[in-house]
């Protein structure tokens, strides 16, 4: 599924990988005690953001930063429709909504397994 529309985000933030993320583009990544971002590795896991492009440790790179508002590309880990509410999985990328987990927004843009869908990033919230 082709992405359309200019996913320009005013709300991007400069943060520091504790890691090496170069596999980790428009996937969720959680910040550390000291600012630093990291992989998210459990869909329990309170992410910050949405890498944009990824890198190696040290660097400084792109986050799109949930409680920003704004928008950016996801990999979906399963199936997801237009309209669904996300979670993220063990990986970091977008699951479908899940009693315990994270809800980070609203897809713009679904698809298939391993797809790049658009999510539309809100509050985060803890879904009951």
């Amino acid at each position: 599924m082709s992405i359309s529309g200019n996913l320009q985000n005013p709300a991007l933030v400069s943060k520091i990988a504790v890691a090496d993320l170069t596999d980790y583009s428009y996937q969720a990544v959680k910040q550390d005690s000291a600012g630093k971002i990291a992989a998210c590795t459990a869909s329990t896991d309170r992410p910050f953001g949405i890498l944009q492009e990824g890198g190696v440790t040290n660097q400084s790179l792109q986050v799109a930063p949930i409680n920003g508002g704004g928008r950016s590309r996801i990999v979906l880990s399963t199936t997801l429709a237009t309209g669904a509410a996300v979670s993220i999985d063990a990986t970091g990328q977008a699951a479908a909504e899940a009693s315990g987990n994270y809800t980070i927004g609203e897809l713009e843009q679904g698809g298939a397994v391993g797809e790049t869908g658009v999510i539309s990033l809100g509050f985060i919230t803890v879904k009951a």
